[in-house]
Order: structure tokens, then sequence, then C-alpha cells
């Protein structure tokens, strides 16, 4: 799970979404933004393919949350075609992952250093 993720200030214009905001206006594309959301909070960015349990949880109709999440390419369906996810939150989710990573080793970096610095290198000055 991640805890944000970019959201591009131009994704209107792309045309995928612009196909979407022709057909279900400002609703599809908050069902879009909301279904992201909900995929970002998932463990793997993945979200089950089961429009009615979706439609509850948008309190939409089920067909409409169907028709966001297949008729636009705006999510990529699994082999089995039981789940689907955003190949752009899946590069987010990576990349914050390596980010975390990398924090991680800094911070154990940092730490051995400190630990191996002898006591008499940080003394600081005291006045009397």
């Amino acid at each position: 799970m991640i805890t944000y993720f970019i959201h591009d200030v131009n994704a209107s214009q792309d045309s995928k979404i612009l196909r979407l905001l022709m057909k279900h206006g400002n609703i599809g594309y908050g069902i879009f933004w909301r279904i992201i959301e909900i995929m970002a909070q998932s463990n793997d960015g993945y979200l089950s393919a089961d429009f009615n349990l979706l439609g509850y949880l948008l309190r939409e109709k089920n067909e409409l949350v169907k028709s966001v999440v297949c008729d636009f390419g705006l999510f990529e369906f699994s082999t089995d075609s039981k789940s689907f996810t955003s190949n752009r939150l899946q590069r987010n989710i990576i990349s914050a992952v390596e980010k975390s990573e990398k924090m991680r080793q800094a911070g154990i970096k940092s730490g051995e250093s400190r630990k191996n610095k002898s006591s008499t290198e940080v003394q600081q000055m005291l006045n009397k």
C-alpha cells in the first residue's frame, strides 16, 4: 500500500480520459479517480473485477462502474480477468517501494557510521 501517488495536472487531457469524459462526464472521471485511490490502498495495486461489489462500494450503478473500467483502456486486466490494475499506478507503487528501500538502507548506513565513531569525536564544548 502506498500513502500517495502522483496525479498529473494534465490527466484530463489524455485521449482515454477525454473519451471517458465525453461519455460519462465528471461522474465517470470521479469514479476513475476513486478506483485509483482504492487500488492504491490495496496490497498489490489490483482490484477484483466484481463490479457488483465495486458499484456498491462507490455507491454507483454497476453498469457505469463496469463501463469506466472496461470501455476506455484505462485499466489492464489480469490474465484470468478476475482483477484489474493501472499501469501508471503500478509504476508509482514500484517507485515508492524503491524510494522507501533506499531511505531504509541510508538509515542503516548512517546508524552504523554513528555507532562506529568514538565518543571523543562528537563531544561538545561546555560553558562554565
